[in-house]
């Protein structure tokens, strides 16, 4: 499991709430269609855990991108409900990746305290790559016992 795992899994449970919603995963096009979503791994971090497992912790940001009125300005209100469906996107705190369960909580505020972004906050366990190698397996190997009389 990766990061392109969590981002997957997120930007599935955005399409399967707003279908007719564009979900951006690279940078937002000069002309892009509205009303849609924007979502980018802000930070990763892992820390050692014990041998072979660290924990992870990740931050996803969703900037809501809303239609625009004839001044340029996005309609404050639908914002504002928009935000409010995104942060409880995640009821129960889990999101599924592949076959595991991971803990995510939502919060507002982006980057200078963007009012139209929910930042998802991750926390879970993984298989470091030192245990994903494969050694060799010890050849033949001969014991002589000999007793003293």
């Amino acid at each position: 499991m990766n990061g392109d795992d969590v981002q997957t899994a997120i930007n599935t449970a955005l399409v399967e709430k707003w279908p007719a919603r564009k979900v951006y995963l690279t940078l937002l096009p000069k002309e892009l269609e509205r009303p849609a979503f924007y979502l980018y791994m802000v930070k990763e971090s892992a820390v050692s855990a014990m041998r072979y497992v660290e924990r992870v912790t990740a931050q996803y940001a969703v900037e809501i991108v809303e239609e625009d009125d004839e001044y340029g300005q996005m309609d404050f209100d639908a914002l504002r409900s928009t935000m409010a469906a995104v942060k409880v996107l995640f009821p129960n705190g889990k999101v599924k990746v592949d076959d595991r369960y991971l803990n995510i909580s939502a919060a507002s505020g982006g980057p200078d305290d963007a009012i139209n972004v929910v930042n998802f906050t991750l926390d879970y366990f993984r298989e470091t790559a030192e245990a994903q190698k494969e050694y060799p397996v010890a050849g033949t190997v001969t014991t002589t016992i000999r007793t003293e009389e």
